[in-house]
């Protein structure tokens, strides 16, 4: 019963943090930024077994800390060599794959700057 209070916990805070990151991550400084991304993928490492919702909502949240964190440009290159290597964790690797572009074309609250700038550069 412990553990399940403790997932259900960790997945409010998951979403929190995707909350924060989307509609206030300019008010961070880049250090502050690169230290949640930093935190978000160690979280990642941490429960790549599962639970199966728990990774997807930390994906999200990376995926909409990578499309407005214009510090990290080497989202896909990192996100291969920490999680494509290890068949425990290519799981996360595809999550992070299949919700990134998601995130572009469906998460509203990202300023309209930024997805326009990504829809052009994908194409």
């Amino acid at each position: 019963m412990i553990k399940c209070y403790a997932t259900i916990s960790l997945y409010l805070d998951c979403k929190f943090h995707f909350l924060q990151i989307t509609l206030d991550l300019h008010q961070l400084d880049a250090a502050a930024s690169i230290s949640l991304r930093d935190s978000l993928l160690a979280l990642l490492y941490e429960y790549r077994a599962g639970p199966r919702y728990i990774i997807t909502q930390i994906c999200v949240s990376l995926a909409a800390l990578a499309l407005q964190m214009s510090e990290w440009r080497d989202v896909l290159p990192q996100i291969t060599d920490l999680y494509g290597k290890n068949p425990e964790t290519i799981n996360c690797l595809l999550e992070l794959l299949k919700v990134l572009p998601e995130e572009i074309n469906e998460n509203k609250r990202i300023p309209i700057s930024v997805r326009t700038n990504l829809m052009v550069m994908s194409v």
